[in-house]
This record gives C-alpha cells, structure tokens and sequence, in this order.
C-alpha cells in the first residue's frame, strides 16, 4: 500500500518496523516474565545469568544482541537467539498488518492483537499454559475498539463476534470432551478451547 508518496510510505514502513522490534522486545520480556510467574509491571530488565539490570544500551532491541554477538557484557553468559528472533517476528507481523489496513483504528486493534498472540505463544510455549489474564486483553482489545471501528452496528458487530467464538469453541470443546473419554486423559487443555473462542 503506498501512503500518498514513496517517501512517506518508507517512513511508515520505517516506523513500523522499529515499533514492531519494541513490542517484539516487550513480548519476549513479558511472556518470560509471566512464564515464570513473575510481574512484567515491575522489575528492571536483568541478565538471567548473573542478575546484573541491564543499561538502556544493553536493551535496544536487535542491535544490542548483535553488538554483543548474543551474549551479556556483564558476566558472558548466552543470550538466546529466541530474543531477537521474536522481535523480528513481531516486525514482521507489523509490516504486513499495516500493509494490508493502512494507518487505521483496525491497525491498532491488531498490531495489539499481535503482541498478545506472541505473548501467548510464548508462555504456552514455555509452560503448556494459556494465562487469562492475555485472554481477557485480547477480549478487551476487541471490545474497546470495536465501537470506534464500526460505529453503525456495534450491537450486531458484538453478537457476530460472539456466534462467531461459539461457533468456533463449541464444536472442539464437544470434541475435546469426547476425546477425554475415550482417552481416559485430558486430551487439550481449556486454554487452548478458550483461545478458540
């Protein structure tokens, strides 16, 4: 999509990306610190390693890990490439939302979306887990923008949205619980069946 001069529409991509390495950085940092069952609110960012707060040189998203070849300058110890490597991710993602919608409300709500979806993969990654707390963002992410998106039916937006989880969620919870008793074991967790919806 071109925003009304090739100048602009670099500048935009420009800043798209270096705000897709941010939220990228955030979600790694989040979805650890959730992992672990830590705050992402509070706490300085440290090395895992040797506890040392990280300066804000130690911090900028992509550069400092190639700068310091993927390790910390306090102690030594490896830094994982998933940092970086979500980060790109996350820049990615960005660059192809706001390719698609533009610079748009509907943007906001998915570049958000996207960050929580990182997020959840990670932690479920991490843990086998799917936290509420992300799910009830991404719900919340839906429900404040929708009415500035579709100002006209916000109602019958609403109850599309929700016919469409329970359309979506209903059948694989009626799977998972027949899958349950024929395996004698729980065959998904509720996390998963909750994302659905």
């Amino acid at each position: 999509m071109l925003f009304f001069t090739p100048a602009l529409t670099a500048y935009v991509l420009i800043v798209t990306v270096v705000l897709g390495l941010v939220m990228g950085s955030f979600a790694a940092c989040a979805a650890d610190r959730i992992a672990s069952g830590g705050s992402f609110l509070r706490g300085r960012s440290h090395c895992d390693a040797c506890g040392h707060v990280l300066a804000p040189r130690d911090l900028v998203p992509l550069l400092s890990w190639l700068a310091l070849r993927g390790r910390c300058r306090y102690c030594g110890a490896k830094i994982s490439a998933r940092c970086p490597l979500t980060e790109l991710i996350c820049a990615a993602a960005f660059v192809g939302v706001v390719l698609r919608y533009g610079v748009t409300l509907v943007t906001a709500r998915y570049l958000v979306l996207t960050v929580l979806l990182l997020m959840v993969a990670l932690v479920d990654y991490d843990t086998g887990l799917i936290p509420d707390g992300l799910l009830i963002a991404i719900l919340a992410d839906f429900l404040i923008v929708t009415p500035f998106v579709d100002m006209g039916g916000i109602w019958r937006v609403y109850l599309k949205g929700l016919l469409s989880g329970l359309a979506a969620a209903g059948p694989l919870l009626l799977l998972v619980l027949l899958m349950d008793q024929i395996l004698k074991r729980e065959s998904m967790g509720g996390g998963d069946i909750k994302l659905f919806f």
